[in-house]
């Protein structure tokens, strides 16, 4: 399983989506059981740190120059 998806990502053929990473984050946060706060806090810190950063990427764009830089401005 692990080399089949080691080449599927070598190949870019890893997700086929239009979707947005802010847009899996709101699907995600919906369909999680979480508690008020806890659901709260995940929010809060996707807004400040992920969203901001990369919340308009489209999935299948994200690679590993995305990845780096979304890292580089973390630190």
């Amino acid at each position: 399983m692990l080399p089949r998806f080691r080449l599927e990502v070598y190949e870019r053929r890893h997700p086929r989506t239009d979707a947005t990473v802010e847009q899996l984050l709101e699907r995600h946060q919906a369909n999680a059981k979480l508690g008020f706060k806890t659901k709260e806090n995940y929010r809060s810190q996707a807004d400040k740190n992920i969203i901001r950063f990369i919340g308009r990427q489209r999935v299948r764009a994200i690679d590993a120059d995305v990845t780096d830089s979304f890292y580089s401005e973390l630190r």
